[in-house]
């Protein structure tokens, strides 16, 4: 489920970069979309820190999942984190046979208990 978090949070972050410089465009000419930009922007960091830190947590422990979650605020390295810890949780995943795929983990091949 985490890694699952950590695949839309990659892709809302690429969905965000059109998204935000269409609103800065049009923020040019009204106020509102500025500040749409800075709620959506806020909303989106506050998820991708989440994910990271749920998924950082199980594979690589709670001090690192820290580091991970601040590195989130600096806007390529958060990039570059979620795609070390999606990789990562990848790796294990299919190593132990479960079927990973564009969102992650299939729900089916996980086994229950």
């Amino acid at each position: 489920m985490a890694q699952r978090q950590v695949n839309v949070a990659l892709l809302l972050y690429f969905c965000f970069i059109p998204f935000s410089i269409w609103l800065a465009k049009a923020g040019e000419r009204a106020p509102i979309a500025a500040i749409t930009r800075v709620v959506v922007a806020i909303g989106l960091l506050v998820f991708c820190i989440t994910s990271v830190y749920r998924l950082a947590t199980i594979f690589r422990g709670k001090a690192i999942a820290v580091i991970h979650s601040l590195g989130m605020l600096i806007p390529f390295l958060g990039l570059i984190l979620l795609f070390i810890n999606n990789q990562k949780a990848t790796s294990i995943l299919r190593k132990n046979g479960i079927r990973v795929g564009l969102l992650g983990a299939d729900p089916n091949s996980v086994p229950s208990g």
